[in-house]
């Protein structure tokens, strides 16, 4: 016998459809019928260079491995960490093939996550056929991804990361998962926030193995993109400050228009843009800012509410916090979209505090919803920054059931998990095989 969807799932699907569907009538209506163009017919009818970002380097990568790469003036300086330049270069050994690779790698990476997925819930008893086009639905619903896969972002190694790394850990490979962790600390910073996951649990040693495999990762790749490794750091260092100074000091349209970031909000409220020179030290005092507020609610609060909930903050931070966030890292709320699923699919039709909301932010938050013009540009960005805000409001006010029996059991959630605030801490150890949660 099956399971029928629950109420949240097909609602997240409906409104999904609706969203997308009302954004892109509005874009096709703007368009054809008003003739009216960028921003109004973007992404359906003005989608700009395809995979820009991956083939903005092919001409500095044929001296890879040489001093020469760094002196390349045939393009725009390097702007990235030094393990990225490898993911490049390993996508470019294709050739004229670069972008198919790219195209095949990142819906190898999805189909393997879905079928991950899919395979959860036919173990909760929905049918493989409702599994399937459920989850096939969603992916073709999924604006973050085709932002991806437009830009062709490294972000989506990321994900794959992110994917890993708390995947193992509800499974308790804690080592795997600081391992994850770890390489994706080396690719960018913003991932260390995920070792939450792990300090919650006291696996201290699992952390410092994967602060020591992202510095051992980073070393490695300073000197394979160039043999001197000093002159590698200094040149990796001069392209990170360049990105800084162009994107993090300066409202760039129309960038700022897709720009989720909570600094990106407060550049697009400022009346008028201070100087680089100002708005440097305002950067400074507001990375201090969220250092601190950041540490201070995780110890306090963070660390003390269900697995569930600290994976969505924990995204959240990895999302709206960073300087700039573009509407590819979007791509990282699936992971928790996943896990709030099989929490739902446990509990059925029976209420869970805070579900709608989460609902609401999912939705605006995975949708298109760039049709939102204010005064000639785009300001999709800045109410999903505001959303995202709210989604975190809701994943530290409403902490999820995670006391679930085995499902063969078919005992359900205990009531007092549902109605009303679960008991931080009264999760045994985690097993995805054994229940997701027990």
């Amino acid at each position: 016998m099956t399971t029928p969807l629950p109420t949240f799932l097909r609602q997240f699907l409906f409104w999904s459809a609706v969203a997308t569907g009302v954004c892109g009538g509005i874009e096709v209506f703007s368009y054809l019928v008003l003739h009216l163009h960028f921003p109004f017919n973007f992404p359906i009818f003005n989608p700009g260079a395809f995979a820009y970002d991956l083939l903005a380097y092919t001409g500095r990568f044929q001296y890879f491995h040489k001093l020469s790469f760094f002196e390349y003036a045939g393009q725009v300086p390097f702007m990235y960490p030094a393990p990225i330049a490898l993911l490049y270069w390993f996508f470019y050994l294709f050739g004229r093939l670069t972008t198919l690779a790219f195209l095949v790698f990142s819906l190898l990476l999805v189909a393997i996550s879905g079928g991950m997925l899919g395979r959860r819930w036919i173990e909760f008893g929905v049918s493989r056929r409702t599994a399937l086009l459920y989850l096939t639905a969603c992916f073709f619903l999924s604006y973050p991804f085709w932002f991806e896969l437009k830009d062709g972002n490294m972000e989506i190694v990321l994900l794959g990361l992110t994917i890993g790394a708390v995947w193992a850990f509800l499974d308790g490979r804690t080592w795997l998962a600081a391992a994850c962790i770890g390489f994706a600390m080396a690719l960018k910073i913003y991932p260390f926030v995920f070792l939450g996951l792990l300090v919650a649990k006291k696996q201290y040693r699992q952390c410092v193995f994967a602060v020591i495999l992202a510095a051992a990762v980073n070393l490695f790749s300073l000197w394979a993109v160039c043999p001197s490794i000093a002159y590698s750091a200094h040149q990796i260092a001069a392209g990170i400050e360049h990105f800084r100074e162009y994107a993090f000091l300066h409202r760039l349209f129309p960038e700022i228009g897709y720009d989720h970031s909570l600094f990106a909000l407060l550049k697009t409220l400022l009346p008028h843009l201070p100087s680089a020179e100002v708005l440097s030290k305002w950067l400074n005092v507001y990375l201090g800012i969220v250092a601190v507020a950041g540490c201070a609610l995780y110890f306090l609060r963070i660390r003390k509410l269900p697995v569930v909930n600290q994976v969505i903050c924990l995204t959240v931070a990895c999302i709206v916090l960073p300087p700039v966030s573009l509407d590819y890292t979007l791509m990282h709320l699936y992971v928790p979209w996943a896990m709030v699923s099989l929490v739902v699919l446990r509990a059925g039709e029976r209420r869970i505090r805070g579900l709608q909301l989460i609902l609401v932010c999912f939705v605006l938050l995975c949708a298109p919803l760039s049709e939102f013009i204010f005064r000639g540009r785009t300001i999709e960005g800045q109410i999903k920054a505001i959303v995202l805000l709210v989604l975190f409001y809701a994943a530290t006010r409403y902490p999820l059931p995670e006391e679930m029996p085995a499902v063969e059991r078919g005992t359900g959630f205990p009531d007092e998990a549902l109605g009303g605030e679960a008991e931080a801490g009264s999760m045994g150890p985690i097993r995805l095989r054994d229940g997701f949660a027990r």
